[in-house]
């Protein structure tokens, strides 16, 4: 008798000290680029979304292949945001399948008389971009590229006459162009008449990711973030962070 009261005890202090329900979850840890200039744009999207789960979300910022690689092995919970992934790659990664922004190659540039229609059309013009963005490193036009550490360097670049194209993510260069022209310390007239031509030369949707192990939790961040989507609360807040980070009209 003396034993089975022992062994009720432990139970019950080991019941008591365990979530209120195994599939709870009541905190998320995601991975994201170190000072990504779309932070700001995904994180208010994703931080309303799991409130209303009773959920709260911190944001790691990270190298992007480490952000990767934790998220797949599981240290931790997932990735703010990222292009398509393949499922084959990296099994571990399980989509959230609403678009919550959208990655753009963009070409910047001083000459209002270049016209551009994809990667071929800049064969004759001097490129220059950013070490380690894999689109360009990647494109066909990747040999005629100078490529520079940082996003500031490339206008500065583009500003002195040195090129006629800077190839960057559309978030990077609007966000970079925007905190030179704050500085005041360059050429502000120059920075004034730089514009992003469209089309872009590559456009994709991208995705919060959650590693498999919270594969529960999909459908229900699915069906917030839907709503969310067909009430237009996420370009409200889209619209609204995009023009107070990248200096947009």
């Amino acid at each position: 008798m003396k034993h089975k009261t022992v062994y009720k005890s432990i139970l019950s202090i080991l019941l008591f000290s365990l979530p209120l329900s195994l599939g709870a979850q009541d905190k998320l840890v995601l991975g994201s680029g170190v000072h990504h200039p779309t932070n700001p744009v995904i994180i208010p999207i994703l931080t309303e979304a799991y409130a209303q789960l009773g959920i709260e979300i911190e944001v790691r910022e990270l190298p992007p292949k480490r952000a990767t690689a934790e998220t797949e092995t599981g240290v931790i919970d997932g990735e703010l945001f990222r292009g398509n992934i393949d499922p084959q790659v990296l099994p571990n990664h399980l989509r959230v399948p609403v678009v919550l922004a959208y990655g753009k190659t963009t070409a910047f540039t001083l000459d209002e008389n270049i016209v551009i229609n994809g990667w071929e059309s800049l064969e004759s013009y001097t490129l220059g971009s950013q070490i380690g963005f894999i689109k360009a490193e990647q494109s066909p036009v990747a040999d005629r590229i100078y490529f520079v550490k940082s996003a500031e360097q490339l206008f500065l670049k583009l500003i002195s006459g040195r090129c006629d194209i800077v190839i960057l993510p559309f978030d990077t260069g609007a966000y970079t162009l925007n905190s030179l022209k704050r500085e005041g310390s360059h050429g502000q007239e120059e920075l004034n008449q730089i514009q992003a031509l469209e089309p872009p030369l590559e456009q994709g949707p991208l995705y919060h990711y959650l590693n498999k192990g919270h594969q529960d939790l999909i459908p229900q961040i699915t069906a917030v973030l839907k709503e969310m989507e067909a009430s237009g609360r996420i370009e409200e807040i889209r619209t609204e962070k995009e023009r107070e980070v990248f200096g947009l009209p």
